[in-house]
């Protein structure tokens, strides 16, 4: 945590990602960010997550934007959810409604995609990221 707190000068950062659902990290990611921050749980929790007064009240006073982001898997990973859902939507067998996707990007601008977050209201849903392009 000192080490990445001293990359900010102690600032925090704008933008935390927490993947991991384990207690630890999702206490550090709150830590992590900055005032006015976007924190963002990707993925499943593995346990609850209670927090002492005086954490609640650095959450409260960071004033930060918690959201949570669904992801499906299994394992061994890729589980068969992946292959499945693959070969249906590449057979047509498997539609979507467009309007759940906001963009589609190939993983090489992946890093544009994620400076789309740094101005206010730009994203406007799901970003799908095409690992195939």
């Amino acid at each position: 945590m000192d080490k990445a707190m001293a990359l900010t000068d102690g600032v925090g950062y704008d933008y935390v990602y927490e993947t991991a659902g384990n207690t630890i990290t999702m206490r550090m990611a709150f830590e992590l960010a900055a005032n006015k921050a976007h924190v963002c749980f990707i993925g499943t929790p593995k346990k609850e997550l209670t927090f002492s007064v005086k954490e609640w009240e650095n959450l409260n006073r960071k004033e930060f934007y918690l959201t949570g982001s669904w992801m499906s898997y299994s394992a061994p990973f890729p589980g068969h959810e992946w292959t499945d859902v693959a070969h249906y939507f590449a057979t047509g067998q498997l539609k979507y409604d467009p309007r759940m996707i906001w963009k589609i990007v190939p993983l090489s601008q992946l890093g544009e995609a994620f400076s789309w977050y740094k101005e206010r209201g730009k994203v406007k849903g799901k970003i799908l990221v095409d690992s195939e392009k």
